[in-house]
């Protein structure tokens, strides 16, 4: 992230708004922001981390961030920062902006964050909440730690736990990548779920021997054999077994040939007379049957036609008798349809007449309300006047209270400086109530000690007794004192050795020390024994004394811990009374706080009264404007009432020219709802007498057409009989000359026969099935007869040859079906052995792959892969950094890593001795954390050539004397040659010599300014 340019306005101490170009600071590689202490120049930093994260590091949203982070005489809050990201190259923009609540000072809503990304020349909306990741790339806590780091944070990193160091490296190098011990857990399941997979198939298989499968293949080879000689044995028995079987079959069939010609013989009379009445149906079918075809219709055509002569005439009869009836009604009618136009002219007479009777009705009615809304709007007209002097009244009230109140931005600041004051009595009064209680915090401890001391016969009244020097002196005479005690019982233990061993030698034994068979002074030397127990007794008193100094020791070392640290917080308040004291004498108001409070209360009493009349100037003028509205509403509705009371009195001349002077003279004192009834039963005669007249006119046209249609159906159908009554005549001859002719007595005879026509089709083909069957049956004898004439067969035989078929056949059935079990057998065992052969050597291979993943396994275990990256990515991280550090401190110091990933130092100086790295001066730590930060920094431009050249530093280089000052920005020029830019905040204005480009913060009365130099 490279920064182009930053606004600020109402941020702390930023009244006006202040914008800063980073275009020339960057090109210079290094610049500087200068200015007083509490003059905004780490609110610069902090602008720019709440515009790209929405986090800052002086306080949080429950600290009421929103508030306190506006500037105290601004109403609104604006932040605008530019920057240019390096992983994509694009520009990007964030802005917040905030607003206080008009109403109650001390509520401002939560900042508003809004960020954007340039394409080509719009500005399009990205995420805010993850802006700062996708612009730098990091975190907010890494990017505090190694792009923007603000004031109390640039210690941080050297200063963190091994294990937060080790989290940190983890999340800025993605290291959580080498994390596989999920994924290789995944692979090491599934690898023992294809190895149960395989063990498990290979069990079902069982135990498997080649000898197994040979005994199998012989088995199966004599089957074979044995099937063949059967085969052979079934296929000359079928042979036999199928000629004597077809002789058999011959016999059979000529018997049932010969019973069947037998019945087909009794058959012979039956048919004969089935070929007599074919012979009658086709004579009849011949000569009869048309003409009895064509009579039949004719006579059914007769009768229907008589009888439709017969219907028309009577409903002939019937429409006449109507159509007289009819034509006397619709004379009647005629003379009454006549009359309709004079009542038609009438009726619409009679509705003007009723029209004009409700427009006067309505032109009253608004008369009435055009008099009624004229004096409405006179009593409005004074209502308004009276309000519109009300409320000049009351604005002239408002302005004299107003030049009566006060300057407020003068009361404002007179209670702020008030208010701060009091706060510095408060904080002070509190530092003192604290002190005190550190001071009989500390006499109490002092009382323990010198207690303690008492207990271990120290006869000390200070608490700076050297304890250390006589608990080590104590100690070792305690020690020592053990010592000879020890060797006096070793000796005495010597002793008894020699004493037993004097009175067990013999003359002429080896000595069991010595070897020696020769024992001079075995009867002359005696030991005298001495007891041991007083010497084991104060040993157990110098243990006992020993451990006592020992707790004492760790007592003592807690309580002065707990002094010392006491110490400290007393040394802190100290200095912060001290500061308080400072800040309360300069911020000590001029006029007395009363004086102050009574004026700031005046003000707001008087503000309250300018609110309440301001108040009711508004309900006024609101009442104003709604009855100035209403007043306007009303005038122009009464105008609109006159135009349509003239309108009305138009359209009542109107309908009135409208109307007959008959239909007046008639009509003009009967009331609208009887005139209605009028016109309605005047309408009701007329529409009744039109659709009589209609319906009638209709039913004496129908009837006439009628009649006419049914007279010219009546002429046609008798025609039609008569023709019919003709042909019939001529079929009835031409039957009775047939009949004369034919074998037959009777025309009832013919009908009968007639009936049977139907089956003649079926007679026939009876009739040559029976031929056709007698004619095949006789070859058929004859056939076999030929065949059989030479041939000899035995029954007996026959039989013998079928039985003895069987048995060989369901022999041969047999052993097909050992052969077939055992070659599925031996092809199973075989695709078993295989099979069997196959996944053994796949459990080896499984077996031996799970084996290294088991161990990858254990060595993923815990994190264990990702923390040894990690531990090597600290160890480059240590070497970078001692590149610098080395220079800085001028080849005297060097930072390592101890096992467990912390920072210690090797002091060259001191023969190349290491040291814990909380003993480092406050400017070596200074140039610690600046090696790493530096380090840091080329690492990630090393893991991602596009991560940010860019870092900033908000402390420190005031810890620097002159000399290492000059060193150190000889570092920082040596990284602006690769492309890195620096900046750095500091109050310390010698630094300005060092550096090619910076700004200057000053805070004045309206808030800090900024100045580009």
């Amino acid at each position: 992230m490279i920064p182009i340019s930053l606004s600020i306005e109402g941020l702390y101490s930023y009244k006006d708004k202040q914008t800063i170009d980073f275009t020339p600071l960057t090109q210079a590689g290094i610049f500087g922001i200068f200015g007083k202490t509490g003059s905004g120049k780490s609110s610069v930093l902090e602008a720019i981390s709440y515009a790209l994260y929405g986090e800052t590091e002086r306080m949080n949203n429950r600290e009421s961030r929103s508030y306190n982070m506006m500037n105290l005489q601004s109403d609104s809050l604006h932040i605008d920062f530019v920057c240019t990201s390096e992983l994509d190259s694009h520009t990007y923009r964030c802005i917040v902006t905030g607003k206080r609540n008009k109403k109650d000072f001390n509520k401002v809503p939560s900042l508003e964050r809004s960020c954007y990304k340039k394409e080509g020349t719009d500005w399009k909306p990205i995420a805010e909440k993850q802006a700062g990741k996708i612009i730098t790339g990091l975190s907010y806590e890494h990017f505090k730690r190694t792009m923007i780091i603000p004031q109390g944070h640039f210690m941080e990193f050297l200063e963190l736990s091994p294990t937060d160091r080790t989290k940190m490296m983890k999340d800025i190098f993605h290291l959580h990548n080498y994390d596989l011990y999920d994924a290789t857990k995944t692979i090491r399941n599934k690898t023992l779920e294809e190895l149960t997979l395989h063990k498990g198939n290979l069990q079902q298989i069982g135990e498997l021997s080649p000898e197994e499968l040979d005994v199998l293949r012989t088995q199966l080879t004599e089957i074979e054999k044995e099937r063949e000689k059967t085969q052979k044995k079934r296929e000359v028995l079928a042979k036999e077994v199928d000629a004597l079987s077809r002789v058999a079959d011959d016999y059979v069939d000529l018997e049932k040939n010969k019973q069947q010609l037998q019945e087909l013989e009794t058959q012979k009379e039956i048919f004969l007379q089935k070929e007599k009445q074919i012979q009658h149906i086709q004579y009849v079918t011949t000569h009869f049957t048309p003409l009895l075809l064509a009579e039949t219709p004719k006579r059914t055509e007769k009768k229907q036609l008589t009888e439709k002569i017969r219907n028309i005439s009577e409903v002939l009869a019937k429409n006449e008798e109507t159509f007289s009836s009819v034509q006397k009604k619709f004379t009647a009618l005629q003379t009454e349809f006549e009359e309709i136009p004079h009542k038609t002219a009438e009726i619409e007479s009679i509705k003007h007449l009723i029209i004009s009777k409700k427009l006067a009705e309505e032109r009253d009615i608004l008369t009435a309300r055009i008099h009624k809304g004229t004096v409405y709007i006179r009593e409005q007209e004074k209502e308004i006047s009276a309000l519109r002097s009300d409320i000049s009244s009351s604005e002239k009230r408002s302005e004299e209270k107003r030049e009566t109140q006060g300057d407020i931005t003068v009361l404002s600041e007179k209670k702020t400086e008030l208010d701060h004051y009091k706060l510095c009595l408060t904080q002070i009064e509190q530092a003192r109530k604290e002190r005190v209680a550190i001071e009989e915090t500390r006499k109490d401890i002092s009382q323990k000690i010198i207690a303690t001391f008492a207990l271990l016969g120290i006869s000390s009244d200070s608490v700076s007794f050297d304890f250390a020097t006589y608990s080590e002196q104590k100690k070792k005479a305690l020690l020592d004192e053990k010592q000879e005690e020890t060797q006096a019982i070793h000796k005495i233990h010597i002793k008894e050795e020699i004493a037993f061993l004097h009175t067990h030698l013999e003359e002429g034994k080896p000595c069991p020390v010595c070897g020696s068979t020769s024992h001079p002074d075995a009867s002359t030397k005696q030991i005298t024994e001495t007891d041991s127990s007083h010497h084991e007794k104060r040993i157990k008193e110098i243990d006992a004394q020993l451990s006592d100094i020992e707790k004492q020791t760790q007592k003592l070392t807690q309580l002065l811990y707990e002094l010392e640290q006491e110490g400290k917080k007393d040394k802190v308040i100290s200095e912060k009374m001290h500061k308080l004291t400072i800040e309360r004498n300069l911020c000590e108001p001029d006029e007395k706080p009363e004086i102050i409070e009574a004026q700031f209360k005046q003000y707001g009493t008087i503000q309250k009264e300018i609110e309440v009349i301001e108040k009711d100037i508004k309900t006024k003028r609101l009442t104003l404007e709604n009855k100035e509205k209403e007043y306007t509403k009303n005038k122009v509705t009464i105008d609109d009432f006159a135009k349509k009371e003239s309108n009305l009195q138009t359209e009542i001349s109107v309908h009135i020219n409208q109307c007959s002077k008959e239909c007046i003279e008639t009509y003009s004192d009967y009331s609208k709802e009887k005139l209605e009834n009028r016109v309605h039963t005047r309408t009701e005669e007329i529409e009744t007498c039109k659709t009589q007249f209609s319906k009638t006119s209709q039913h004496k046209e129908d009837l006439q057409t009628k009649i006419k249609e049914q007279q010219a159906n009546l002429k046609l159908l008798e025609e039609q009989k008569t023709a019919i009554e003709l042909e019939l005549d001529k079929l009835e001859k031409q039957i009775a000359e047939n009949l004369i002719k034919s074998p037959f007595s009777s025309l009832e005879e013919i009908h009968e026969i007639n009936k049977n026509a139907a089956t003649l089709i079926d007679i026939t083909k009876e009739l040559e099935n029976y031929r056709y069957t007698v004619t095949t049956t006789k070859n058929r004898i004859s056939e076999l007869q030929k065949k059989l004439e030479h041939v000899s067969f035995s029954e007996t035989v026959f039989e013998e040859k079928k039985k003895l078929f069987a048995d060989i056949d369901k022999s041969y059935i047999s052993l097909t079906e050992k052969h077939i079990q055992l070659k599925q057998e031996v092809k199973q065992y075989e695709e078993n052995i295989s099979k069997q052969k196959h996944l053994i050597s796949k459990i080896e291979t499984i077996s031996h792959r799970l084996d290294n993943i088991q161990t990858c396994l254990n060595l993923f275990k815990s994190n264990g892969f990702v923390n040894f990256i990690s531990t090597k990515y600290l160890h480059m991280l240590c070497d970078i950094a001692n590149k610098q550090f080395s220079i800085l401190t001028r080849h005297a110091l060097q930072l390592e890593i101890e096992e467990d990933n912390s920072f210690i130092v090797r002091d060259f100086l001191n023969n190349g001795k290491i040291r814990h790295i909380k003993t480092l001066s406050g400017g070596q730590a200074f140039q610690a954390a600046l090696s790493l930060a530096l380090a840091l920094a080329e690492i990630i431009h090393i893991e991602s050539p596009v991560a940010s050249n860019f870092f900033f530093i908000d402390e420190g280089f005031g810890s620097q004397d002159k000399e290492s000052l000059q060193i150190v920005f000889e570092t920082l020029q040596s990284l602006q040659k690769n492309g890195k830019t620096v900046g750095m905040i500091s109050h310390v204005e010698e630094l300005k010599e060092f550096i090619p480009a910076y700004i200057s913060v000053h805070n004045h009365e309206h808030g800090s300014k900024v100045q580009t130099l």
